[in-house]
């Protein structure tokens, strides 16, 4: 059985490479020694680990897969890390262990603690922003042999290195759905639930002039329009476009005309309580996730993948 930790520091992508790893192997499992739960839905959640569940077609539990689920909340060690994996592990050829290489370190838990409990590698991910070579400078002299390799995510341009792989940045994978902002935002759903599925890759805050709005909107594709509710001029505007949803705030329900024209186009409108800037704050911050059921996206990672996925397990 072979297995690699696939570790860095926060939204890395992480979860990209064991997905795209998952995807490239058979007989594979995952396991998630601490969980990294968000808000979804109002309530809280690990999201990687139903999509892993689907990927590999695993049985066991989502606390099975991740003892460290409740953590901090829930005490968890090293010796009931073990025990998990051990279980996961039986009959599979490959495991792929998703950790953040700090979260728990205070109680011995980050990954390299782990590498060295379940005797294990880690491959490092690298997300190329400002200071990326410094943090990889660091961690790879930190962990010294306990990083098998290097992978570069996000990157923008060809770079010469030693990396195990490179991940070119790919805007797909920054869009979200309009149901995950549905979800997210607890929003409620006046009209246009037949278009729930749609991609969204830009936020537009309504607060000008129809007339200047139009021009706008035309520009502009796949976009979610902020706004109040009752600003009826701007919202048929973004209506006649390519608009993926529109988001009203301050729980102002926009008029009947509005939401017929809505419906007529399927076009979601979501109503919150928050303000416009506010909103739009809250949009910025959520993750966007793959769903299994997004086969374009999973076919793309595991293209992407592929040829790392040879070269570590093969």
């Amino acid at each position: 059985m072979k297995s690699i930790i696939v570790s860095g520091i926060g939204r890395c992508g992480k979860s990209f490479l064991s997905i795209g790893f998952a995807l490239n192997l058979k007989n594979c499992g995952y396991f998630k020694p601490i969980g990294e739960r968000r808000l979804m839905g109002g309530k809280m959640i690990d999201e990687d680990i139903p999509l892993m569940k689907e990927i590999c077609k695993l049985s066991f539990s989502d606390e099975e897969i991740c003892p460290g689920l409740f953590f901090p909340e829930k005490d968890i060690s090293l010796e009931k890390i073990k025990e998990a994996y051990n279980k996961i592990s039986e009959d599979k050829d490959y495991i792929i262990i998703e950790s953040d290489l700090v979260r728990g370190e205070k109680k011995h838990l980050g990954a390299f603690h782990i590498a060295k409990a379940l005797n294990t590698k880690i491959l490092l991910v690298i997300e190329e922003k400002n200071g990326w070579e410094d943090e990889m400078a660091f961690l790879k002299e930190l962990g010294g042999e306990a990083i098998l390799g290097v992978v570069l995510n996000k990157a923008s341009q060809t770079i010469k290195g030693e990396f195990l792989g490179i991940i070119p940045k790919r805007e797909e994978f920054f869009s979200l759905s309009v149901s995950q902002i549905h979800e997210a935002l607890d929003a409620n759903l006046l009209a246009g639930e037949d278009g729930i599925s749609k991609m969204v890759e830009h936020i537009l805050v309504g607060a000008m002039t129809p007339q200047y709005a139009l021009g706008y909107f035309e520009r502009t594709d796949k976009k979610a329009v902020i706004t109040g509710g009752d600003r009826t001029d701007l919202i048929l505007s973004a209506l006649t476009e390519d608009t993926s949803c529109i988001i009203t705030t301050g729980d102002i329900i926009p008029s009947p005309e509005v939401i017929r024209k809505a419906e007529i186009r399927k076009i979601p409108i979501l109503s919150v309580s928050w303000d416009t800037l506010t909103t739009a704050d809250k949009i910025e911050k959520i993750i966007p996730r793959i769903n299994p059921d997004n086969k374009v996206k999973l076919s793309l990672i595991k293209e992407l993948t592929e040829s790392l996925a040879n070269a570590i397990f093969k």
